[in-house]
């Protein structure tokens, strides 16, 4: 059940954005790094970001490209798991919805408008994706003759919206915060609620104290790792504890095998993907069913068009947990043209 914190108020960077994936903590994932497109392997790396291993379109939920092109990516979770119109896992993955709009050469002409309108088109595909819920758009200046105090407004579509066609923008204005997770933008969930006070305290502390960058992101961090996540109940399906993941920041791990395989029996679905999935190859058997916070990113835009971007990794590849601090990788770049 990850979650998406974004803000809009801290005067030295026009974005503050972080996120926590809670996945099966044993799911291939790479860690961040440079890649370029796959029609295009020989040509420059200019994508940043972590990818998924498992499916083959090795796609991701989150990245930002050396130009500011920006998305993140959240899962909708269907309340209706046998929904045939409404797949949990569709035949295409949710996170090569994320490649395509990263994945666009840095010259090409096309709009967070005319990427969203082709998205949502019948050719785009939407339909044989789970659900999905997308922020994306242009981590840029807003207007040469500013500040440098705002970047454009970032585009919110969602698969699973009432009118998918109806576009949200977010960062309009320079005093906005906002959060995500796997439900819609307009019925947040009390780990969003209490992320978005979180977040906004965070940052008057940091403006009052005039604190480091490294503070700073130190704090952020903390708010990733907040959590008041209920106790099971004794006997309680592994599908319906999950429902209780609305309520924390941080999801520690939880579940086991037998939870893992109740629920891919849950969400079997008969399409081309669930039919045959995926042969998940651990080391560790035991820890094919933990699911939990994954991975941590902080990113940060300042005025200047610098980019710090952070990831923690919270285990290994064999599903060992990884001491805090110690699976970090930080990325700094400025973005061109800004």
């Amino acid at each position: 059940m990850c979650i998406v914190l974004l803000s809009t108020a801290h005067p030295d960077y026009p974005l503050v954005l972080i996120d926590n994936r809670d996945e099966f903590v044993a799911r291939p994932t790479s860690r961040v790094e440079w890649w370029g497109p796959e029609n295009s392997p020989d040509g420059p790396a200019y994508i940043l970001s972590a990818r998924d291993l498992l499916r083959p379109e090795h796609g991701t939920w989150m990245g930002i490209t050396r130009h500011g092109r920006f998305a993140v990516l959240t899962n909708y979770r269907e309340e209706d798991t046998h929904d045939a119109e409404h797949p949990v896992v569709g035949t295409r993955s949710r996170g090569s919805m994320v490649k395509n709009w990263l994945q666009l050469p840095p010259e090409s002409p096309e709009t967070v408008e005319a990427f969203i309108a082709r998205l949502l088109s019948e050719d785009g595909g939407v339909g044989n994706v789970g659900g999905f819920s997308l922020i994306c758009g242009q981590a840029r200046r807003a207007g040469k003759d500013s500040d440098a105090s705002r970047i454009e407004p970032l585009a919110l579509i969602s698969n699973r919206a009432v009118d998918v066609s109806h576009t949200v923008w977010l960062g309009e204005h320079t005093d906005e915060t906002h959060g995500l997770s796997n439900t819609a933008f307009d019925q947040p969930w009390p780990k969003v609620l209490r992320g978005k006070e979180l977040l906004a305290d965070a940052i008057n502390n940091s403006m009052s104290t005039h604190e480091s960058k490294d503070d700073f992101i130190r704090r952020l961090f903390a708010i990733l790792d907040a959590e008041s996540l209920p106790t099971r109940a004794a006997g309680e399906s592994f599908e319906h504890y999950l429902d209780n993941l609305q309520h924390s920041i941080f999801i520690p791990p939880i579940g086991g095998r037998a939870d893992y395989e109740e629920y891919m029996r849950s969400i079997m679905q008969p399409t081309p993907v669930t039919e045959h999935p995926p042969e998940v190859k651990v080391s560790e058997p035991d820890m094919l069913g933990v699911y939990g916070t994954q991975r941590q990113t902080v990113l940060l835009v300042d005025k200047h068009g610098h980019v710090t971007y952070v990831e923690r990794r919270l285990y290994d590849e064999k599903g060992r947990d990884v001491p805090r601090g110690r699976g970090d990788e930080t990325v700094e770049f400025d973005i061109e043209g800004w």
